[in-house]
């Protein structure tokens, strides 16, 4: 089984998604994400089979992921005046 598949591209945007939409932080984050993966392991179902490498590289797509919806979240709501409406400026 390859490291990266088509389940690396739902996580990457899965994350990608909570990065920028949501406001967590790191902890709950990396609770989030290795708890679902240790999760997986119990769970009866076909599409959690898979080998430990695998799961590793899932967590590094999502903190990937993360970091980059972070990133972009960071830089669209952290811009200049511009970016902020006229009604919350006066405030």
């Amino acid at each position: 089984m390859a490291l990266l598949n088509m389940w690396s591209v739902g996580h990457l945007l899965q994350w990608f998604g909570f990065g920028f939409l949501t406001r967590i932080g790191w902890p709950l984050f990396l609770f989030l994400s290795i708890g679902w993966e240790i999760l997986e392991i119990f769970l009866p179902y076909e599409f959690t089979e898979e080998v430990w490498e695998n799961k590793i590289s899932d967590l590094v797509v999502n903190t990937v992921g993360f970091q980059i919806g972070r990133w972009c979240h960071l830089r669209r709501f952290q811009g200049g005046s511009e970016t902020i409406p006229s009604s919350i400026k006066d405030k």
